[in-house]
């Protein structure tokens, strides 16, 4: 046992291993000490968060995922490896419910195609669509949009 975690996923990128644990991005180098918290997306404690973070996917050395700040909701985030390069790209389905918790597009699906990442996510307008982030040009969009 490296660390006593309870990881939700593995995923690499560049060589390097990153997983979610309650509520926690983390990254290891396989030993115990190279295993840190690269960010502490869902801060609550003493709540089930483990699901707060899922469908990683490294593209260029970037990881891609969705995760529930529980002020967004569930969106898309992007993560270099450091805190502070641990950032939403956007919150696509803005807002608040009747209850102050953040709207969730619940991005799903990331898939890498030739650098763009495809994924279905619902903005709260189209409902769930296909959307797209160019990763050279830090693009965002909805590629039926583009079309009609």
């Amino acid at each position: 046992m490296v660390k006593d975690i309870h990881p939700e996923f593995l995923t690499d990128a560049n060589g390097v291993l990153f997983f979610g644990g309650s509520g926690n991005l983390w990254k290891s180098d396989g030993s115990e000490d190279g295993t840190v918290v690269v960010k502490n997306i869902s801060p609550w404690i003493g709540y089930s968060v483990d699901e707060r973070i899922s469908n990683p996917i490294a593209i260029n050395g970037v990881l891609f995922l969705a995760a529930d700040d529980w002020t967004h909701g569930t969106e898309l985030w992007k993560s270099d490896g450091t805190e502070a390069g641990t950032v939403m790209v956007a919150d696509i389905n803005p807002g608040v419910d009747e209850y102050g918790y953040g709207l969730s597009s619940n991005p799903a699906w990331l898939t890498d195609v030739n650098g763009t990442l495809f994924f279905f996510a619902d903005d709260g307008e189209h409902g769930r669509e296909l959307w797209a982030y160019k990763f050279i040009t830090s693009r965002l969009y909805m590629p039926m949009l583009l079309i009609q």
